[in-house]
């Protein structure tokens, strides 16, 4: 090794050694879940597709449920780099076979959410990000207790139409 490569290495590792004092979640802030896509998603398209719902947990789990009937259709995984996520379907159902991963660029902006293709061969899962979606409101735990044993959350019984 010549003395100006020792040098460079030298500086290197130094440089790296500091950088991870300073910054030793660096790596898990820039593949960490974006907070704003965590939660639920409905498809606002209602041309050709029924009502779908997508959900982003925090834990890098994403539930589509197709008609939204409360049935998780689709489970997989997500990971985010910047704008872009990579999705891993884990189940599905079995006239989609789409194991590998797609890739899509997405846009938050406000309620709204948009998904384009950068890579994905899933005709399926293609189809259904090329739908627009917008946030389902969130409903708080202090919501809800504060409805325990209101009339709201109780059934009526005796209802009749």
């Amino acid at each position: 090794m010549f003395p100006r490569q020792k040098i460079v290495v030298v500086i290197f590792v130094g440089l790296m050694s500091v950088s991870s004092i300073s910054c030793d979640r660096c790596l898990e802030k820039f593949f960490k879940p974006d907070s704003d896509i965590i939660g639920s998603w409905k498809s606002k398209s209602k041309d050709a597709h029924p009502l779908t719902t997508i959900k982003f947990r925090s834990d890098q789990v994403f539930e589509i449920d197709l008609g939204a009937d409360g049935v998780v259709d689709i489970l997989g995984n997500y990971e985010i780099f910047n704008n872009r996520i990579r999705l891993t379907y884990v189940r599905a159902p079995n006239n989609v076979n789409c194991y590998h991963s797609g890739f899509y660029n997405y846009v938050i902006s406000r309620n709204d959410m948009s998904f384009d293709l950068f890579a994905d061969e899933c005709v399926p899962r293609k189809e259904v990000l090329s739908q627009k979606w917008e946030s389902i409101p969130k409903i708080s735990q202090e919501t809800l207790k504060k409805n325990q044993g209101n009339e709201i959350s109780k059934p009526k019984e005796n209802f009749t139409y």
